[in-house]
């Protein structure tokens, strides 16, 4: 049988895993707006320039990247 502190522990942990499962829900949901928010920008974007928009991503310095053995 288990101790009064092991149901404790297992009510407490429960509680947690609830929390987090709803703050991941909250999250989800946050993530889904913005995406919309995007796909928004970039239908007008494509109806103004005749094109979906274009990034130039620049680095600088080393990356810590596996291929260069770091």
């Amino acid at each position: 049988m288990r101790s009064h502190i092991s149901c404790i522990l297992i009510y407490i942990k429960d509680k947690e895993e609830k929390r987090l499962a709803k703050e991941n829900r909250e999250e989800l949901e946050r993530q889904k707006e913005y995406i919309e928010k995007c796909r928004i920008y970039v239908s007008a974007f494509q109806v103004e320039h005749g094109r979906t928009p274009k990034a130039c991503v620049v680095t600088f310095g080393c990356q810590m990247n596996v291929v260069h053995g770091i």
